[in-house]
């Protein structure tokens, strides 16, 4: 007789205690939450701005493979629910998603043979704001799962006037829109006390707010690359010859130990804003292929500017440029303005997975997350991979 493991009891480790996390966290919303007027979605102000608009398709598809040693092809798991969730940017300065656009599609495959069908989109509002789109299998009993999930969203460039930017005070306080980046979370420690002494050490001592925003995130992100030895450029964790996700031990292990991922050098420029109590956050999307093709998870960084948006900057690319030597006074490439070096960028997320999820499916952080009831049949293991399909459509429409 086949063994029946609960999947919550397998090495996925409490799948469902992540779900109830997840489920105090977000409420169900059957349209999306988006408001282009709301700051976060409107243009930035001066000494921002965006330029260049551009349109893509995004079709982001995540495999799921139900394997065991039994000889043949026999299935696998039998779920009561088998959803895959995405956190995404549906509006923000830089990126506007058409909210009509998003469709996911799944494709299971059992003993029985395949089938693919459409399924709704159901759109949650975690409490931080952030936009999950959800689509539910529902019961299956298999081997295989894939579920495609696509939208289309139009995304600028930014432009950033630096001798403006310099000269903005710190404010009374910050808006709602950058409040929930202040916070430590999921590999960001920001409230880990190594990193309130980064700051002491990089400001030698004396208050951050001696000096204008500005200049304080481009000392700290200064200093935050230089506790790097060595990085990881891709970042990239794949098998198989398929890529799983990004590899990440997250900001505080990686300071301490002066290397990571490109990921992790992100996450620490992020936590060491945070602890200077400037908003900041990651961005997780892909750099748009030549031509139409597949392509990897890359992340960036953005702090807030007062009275301005949010001030996009690549830690990566800065350290290959030689940051140690910039002064801060003066422009640094790849920090406001992205060049054409850095390619263009399509952000998808501000989370390496969903938002109040701790665990799950995925042993590499790759955005998604797996929403799943039931059992493992024949003592069942799984392989979990992803991939990303960006097609450009064009020019898009830009401010008036």
């Amino acid at each position: 007789m086949a063994s029946r493991i609960p999947i919550q009891w397998c090495s996925v480790a409490m799948i469902k205690m992540t779900m109830m996390i997840i489920a105090s966290v977000a409420g169900v919303h059957s349209v999306f939450a988006q408001d282009p007027s709301a700051p976060q979605g409107r243009p930035p102000l001066p000494p921002l701005r965006r330029v260049d608009p551009c349109i893509y398709d995004i079709r982001f598809t995540v495999s799921l493979l139900f394997t065991s040693g039994t000889k043949g092809n026999p299935d696998m798991v039998e779920l009561e629910q088998h959803a895959v969730e995405l956190p995404v940017i549906t509006t923000d300065s830089l990126c506007q998603m058409d909210v009509s656009s998003p469709r996911i599609r799944v494709t299971l495959s059992s003993s029985g043979g395949n089938r693919s069908m459409d399924l709704p989109v159901t759109a949650e509002t975690a409490s931080d704001g952030t936009t999950l789109l959800l689509g539910d299998a529902k019961s299956f009993v298999g081997q295989h799962s894939r579920f495609d999930i696509s939208w289309r969203t139009q995304v600028w460039q930014s432009a950033l006037d630096e001798k403006i930017a310099a000269t903005i005070a710190w404010p009374v306080e910050w808006p709602k829109e950058a409040l929930p980046f202040l916070k430590p979370d999921s590999f960001i420690e920001s409230d880990a006390p190594a990193f309130a002494q980064f700051v002491q050490k990089v400001s030698q001592g004396q208050s951050v707010r001696s000096v204008p925003v500005h200049i304080a995130a481009k000392e700290l992100i200064k200093g935050a690359i230089g506790l790097f030895n060595s990085v990881d450029s891709s970042g990239a964790a794949s098998e198989r010859g398929q890529i799983r996700g990004m590899r990440l031990q997250g900001a505080l292990a990686a300071a301490t130990a002066g290397s990571g991922s490109s990921h992790d050098l992100v996450c620490v420029c992020v936590a060491a804003l945070r602890s200077a109590g400037i908003p900041a956050r990651p961005v997780v999307g892909v750099i748009e292929p030549s031509g139409k093709g597949a392509t990897s998870l890359i992340s960036w960084g953005e702090y807030f500017l007062p009275g301005s948006g949010w001030v996009v900057f690549d830690p990566l690319s800065l350290r290959g440029a030689g940051v140690a030597s910039m002064p801060v006074d003066r422009p640094w490439p790849h920090l406001g303005e992205l060049d054409e070096d850095d390619g263009i960028r399509i952000p998808i997320s501000h989370w390496f997975r969903p938002p109040g999820s701790s665990m799950g499916l995925n042993r590499y952080p790759a955005i998604w997350g797996w929403r799943a009831t039931g059992r493992f049949l024949n003592d069942g293991d799984w392989f979990d991979s992803v991939q990303i399909q960006v097609t450009s459509r064009g020019k898009g429409v830009a401010d008036p």
